[in-house]
């Protein structure tokens, strides 16, 4: 009788694995760098194109440290595709992320 809800079950679970798989496989493969474009890009943007900087949370969905994510933070400032403003960041050149990313 419940069959359909266990397959659906199932494959939903399946399907998240997978997901999981290909998001694991990306952090070892690409640099931080290239991962936390990704990231700005996929995720932004609030108005004005603001994003909070939860630098534990994000550092560990992508698989690394806050100290190297601040690097990186740093890194994108300079080449003048973000500009930080407290615990935010603001998009400057979201055509360079996604440049960045691929």
């Amino acid at each position: 009788g419940q069959a359909w809800l266990l397959e659906a079950l199932g494959r939903s679970l399946a399907d998240k694995l997978a997901a999981y798989s290909r998001t694991s496989a990306m952090n070892l493969l690409l640099p931080l760098e290239t991962r936390y474009a990704a990231y700005l890009v996929e995720t932004c943007c609030g108005p004005g194109g603001v994003v909070p900087i939860r630098l534990e949370e994000t550092a560990g969905q992508l698989g690394a440290s806050a100290r190297q994510l601040q690097r990186v933070i740093r890194s994108l400032a300079e080449q003048g595709l973000v500009a930080r403003q407290g615990q935010k960041l603001r998009i400057l050149d979201r055509d360079g992320l996604d440049r960045l990313r691929t």
